[in-house]
């Protein structure tokens, strides 16, 4: 269990998974859930943390009028930020990077390679579970990769500010993955 309770909004981008998203995060605290079309009534500083959904209707590169306050948000909030899959494709888009079509939609498990300078104690290779057909090759001097597969940038953070990415979903498999405990190193983070 986590030892911090956070106040935290999960914006839904109509992900299929959202229950299981919103489940992992009540281990970390309170969760509010609000449709990302809603979000501009929000007062964003009564959140500890917000976390922007995957997503199984919209696309980051044909939406980008509906998502516009979303958009927004992840670059006028000081509030810590993380994106799941589509939300990780926002923060890559607002941050100068190509989302590209991959040559088939993955949906599977895959192993991808992090950061050992970031995630301190973690195996090289993490096994997480992976549903898009988007994703993103290079990264512009905003954001740094902390963790890649053989097709793409997987993990992702802002250089300055307290925003992270993750292309894959922590919330699916939690017994099958590893995924769910990068997710959790990521809070530590935040919270230092």
């Amino acid at each position: 269990m986590y030892n911090k309770q956070l106040n935290i909004l999960l914006v839904d981008n109509k992900s299929k998974s959202i229950d299981k998203l919103a489940a992992l995060l009540k281990n970390y605290g309170v969760v509010e859930n609000t449709d990302f079309k809603q979000i501009k009534d929000k007062n964003f500083s009564n959140f500890d943390l917000i976390v922007l959904s995957g997503s199984s209707l919209l696309n980051v590169n044909l939406n980008l009028g509906e998502i516009e306050e979303e958009i927004n948000l992840i670059k006028n909030t000081t509030t810590p930020i993380i994106g799941i899959c589509f939300g990780f494709e926002l923060i890559c888009l607002v941050y100068g990077s190509k989302i590209e079509k991959l040559s088939e939609h993955l949906d599977e498990f895959r192993l991808i390679k992090i950061s050992r300078s970031f995630f301190v104690n973690a195996p090289e290779d993490i096994t997480v579970k992976e549903s898009h057909e988007w994703g993103v090759r290079s990264v512009k001097e905003d954001l740094e990769v902390l963790g890649v597969s053989k097709d793409s940038i997987e993990i992702v953070k802002h250089k300055s500010k307290k925003i992270y990415g993750f292309q894959f979903h922590p919330e699916l498999f939690l017994e099958l993955t590893q995924g769910d405990e990068l997710f959790k190193f990521v809070l530590q983070d935040i919270n230092n």
